[in-house]
């Protein structure tokens, strides 16, 4: 768990600083780093463990149950165009599912 942890860092890190060729960060790419880094039943713990290691800023909405956050690369992608992530918790507090949705929006 914790390889995964710093691939995840390393990998969203070096895409975001260093534009992965003058591209964005591709939604596709964010979903398969996350489903890869956490699975459903993960503790709260472990789910704040992983959006730490990643670096973006994290809310928790806590009537959701829902970790959010909105990931903008407009040096990129343009300043419209950006990656919705939603996490939920089940009712133990337990991951329960994950969305990574293209997203555009006004900034």
């Amino acid at each position: 768990m914790i390889a995964a942890k710093a691939i995840v860092a390393a990998f969203l890190s070096l895409h975001l600083l260093q534009g992965c060729g003058g591209g964005c960060l591709k939604t596709n790419d964010l979903r398969t780093m996350l489903n890869s880094s956490l699975k459903v039943g993960d503790t709260q713990r472990e789910i704040e463990t992983v959006l730490g290691n990643i670096g973006f800023s994290w809310t928790y909405t806590d009537f959701l149950r829902r970790y959010n956050t909105t990931i903008r690369d407009e040096a990129h992608c343009g300043a419209y165009q950006a990656i919705s992530v939603y996490i939920y918790l089940d009712d133990a507090r337990r991951l329960a599912k994950i969305e990574v949705l293209d997203s555009y929006t006004m900034p």
